[in-house]
């Protein structure tokens, strides 16, 4: 066969690879290594760029009218890279450009504007004189300052515009527009409404403005904010200095009050509860919240002198509600539902991977104890021995665990939770009444946990005369708590639905509750499933509660008041296990 076509054939491959590896290089250094050569002087910016484009790959993009008012250049440079030229150009000029592949673009240079701060001062003041801790802040921005013990203030505004907003306790807010002034003098307005708030104390009712003792406040509408079951839950986060703690999450669990801090820790420290002029003795639990009017919280000596020893960790005065004066018979209905559940469990073992563990652990004893390990001495307690012993109870023909049980949700339930106020009120000129009854039942999310209340209350008030007014108030509670935190140890709900081994069933298939014994070596604990279903520990509270009063107005601003009343309650604590 005659070579000679092949031979020419593979020659001109060679010859097209060459002329294509030499075009590429062409290309490359074409893009990537451009130089410039210029000599010009008093030359246009359009001029300068054209010149560039013709010695190089690259193509200008620009607004003609930027480039038109650019000043002359004078440029010498030989064979410099194109940065370096455009920089030259461009040195003193309000031109920038950007390098995009082969692309360049040219524009105007971003002016910043610097803008100097503003100071602005003067005086707030009110009908009597300067006003010291006045708030003034620029509306809109967290710029703020208040002003010093002679009412005057200073701030720096980043401009001459804007508005500045003064505020202070017991005045109306006022805002006033700055308008490019920088002294701004402002008299603050005394707020009627807020001066003239009446207070409950210890020896009857004072004005805001007139109180000097420690006092505070919360009204119905505050409460009803967020609804509760409990009464001192309701009150955290509504007063300064008033900590509102609870150690449990159950319906009706333990909550604790504490005024102005901890004051000891051997002794009790929870406040006084007064109700209607009554000291109170049941806690806030047993106390309705939608029947409250008023709470005010008297925090220091001054504010609970009178109750003497028994007011050293506050005084919480409770006025609850009443029939209205001049007003026909009204009914009013108001309910509310809620639905809770377990925001989050915590991480424990499944069954495959506690048998893991449990293998690991009886492993590791080669390690720590060669010498038992080489003379059988924990042959015995070899996992596959046991559970090779419980094969059809826990584990199948493999081994394989026959239950994987999650007892975090085994043990608790989306808990639906419902509250419900009827009332009746009304009132002539000189009587007034209201019958407040509340049912409400408050389910936890352990199993069958739960707390239900029955309140009923009637008030009657009768002005006799002008300077006589007589009143009563009568009040039964009843309520009945199912415990799902009771017991300690491994009879404790809570504990156990945590340290119950997942490989253990909730029921066998006879019925029987599996128990954490039931797999060898484990400690003693119940069934939290069980416990919660079989065992039925109560709380039963039983309450009455009455009172009446008399107001003999003596003299104008002398009023004789005197309060007698009676409380009684019972509490019982039954107990059933089944199962």
């Amino acid at each position: 066969m005659d070579g000679r076509p092949l031979s020419k054939i593979l020659l001109v491959i060679n010859l097209t690879a060459a002329l294509v590896f030499a075009f590429l290089n062409q290309a490359s250094a074409h893009v990537y290594s451009q130089v410039v050569t210029l000599h010009e002087k008093k030359a246009s910016v359009q001029k300068i760029l054209k010149s560039i484009e013709k010695q190089t790959g690259y193509h200008f993009l620009y607004d003609k009218q930027d480039v038109a008012q650019a000043s002359e250049i004078n440029i010498e440079a030989v064979a410099q890279p194109v940065e370096t030229v455009l920089d030259q150009c461009f040195q003193d000029q309000q031109l920038t450009y950007k390098i995009f592949e082969t692309t360049i673009v040219v524009k105007k240079k971003e002016v910043v504007k610097t803008v100097q701060a503003v100071t602005i001062q003067g005086t707030v003041s009110d009908a009597k004189g300067p006003l010291p801790g006045v708030t003034i802040r620029l509306k809109g921005t967290d710029v703020a300052t208040v002003t010093d013990v002679t009412g005057k203030y200073s701030l720096s505004a980043p401009n001459n515009t804007g508005t500045l907003v003064f505020s202070f306790v017991g005045y109306n807010t006022q805002e006033v527009a700055i308008n490019n002034r920088t002294t701004i003098n402002v008299v603050l307005a005394e707020t009627p409404k807020a001066l003239s708030e009446v207070v409950v104390v210890g020896y009857g009712t004072q004005r805001r403005v007139d109180l000097t003792g420690s006092v505070g406040s919360v009204s119905s509408r505050q409460l009803q904010e967020r609804p509760q079951t409990n009464l001192e839950q309701e009150l955290a986060g509504k007063i300064p200095g008033v900590n509102v703690s609870t150690n449990s999450g159950e319906p009706g669990g333990d909550t604790r009050i504490r005024i102005r801090g901890y004051s000891s820790i051997n002794t009790n420290t929870d406040p006084l509860y007064v109700v209607d002029g009554i000291v109170w003795t049941s806690g806030g639990n047993a106390i309705n919240p939608n029947d409250i009017a008023t709470i005010d919280v008297l925090k220091d000596a001054s504010s609970t002198a009178i109750y003497g020893t028994r007011g050293a960790n506050g005084v919480i005065l409770i006025t609850t509600k009443r029939g209205s004066k001049n007003r026909p018979s009204t009914v009013s209905y108001d309910s509310y539902a809620s639905v809770s559940h377990m925001a989050k469990e915590l991480p424990v073992l499944n069954a495959q991977q506690f048998l893991a563990v449990e293998d690991q652990s009886y492993a590791n004893i080669q390690k720590y104890d060669p010498v038992g390990w080489a003379s059988g001495k924990y042959a015995s307690n070899d996992p596959k021995v046991l559970r090779t012993a419980l094969i059809g109870k826990l584990f199948d023909a493999n081994l394989n665990p026959l239950y994987d049980v999650d007892w975090q949700k085994a043990t608790t339930r989306t808990a639906y939770s419902q509250n419900h106020n009827l009332s009746f009120t009304g009132g002539s000129e000189n009587i007034n009444y209201g019958l407040f009854l509340n049912y409400s039942d408050d389910q936890g999310i352990i199993l069958n946990s739960y707390l239900k209340r029955y309140n009923a209350r009637l008030t009657l008030d009768n002005t006799i005369k002008p300077w006589l007014k007589v009143g009563a108030t009568l009040n039964y509670n009843a309520q009945e708590q199912r415990l799902g935190s009771y017991g300690t140890g491994g009879n404790n709900i809570p504990r156990m639905l945590i340290e119950m081994i997942p490989i253990v069933p909730i029921t066998y298939p006879d019925g029987t509750y599996g128990k954490r014994t039931d797999y060898p070596n484990m400690e003693g604990g119940d069934n939290p499933v069980a416990q919660a279903r079989e065992i039925q520990q109560l709380a039963q509270l039983r309450l009455f509660s009455g009172n009446g009063y008399a107001n003999i107005n003596i003299l104008k601003g002398l009023e004789f008041r005197s309060v007698i009343g009676v409380t009684t309650a019972a509490n019982y604590y039954p107990s059933s296990q089944t199962g």
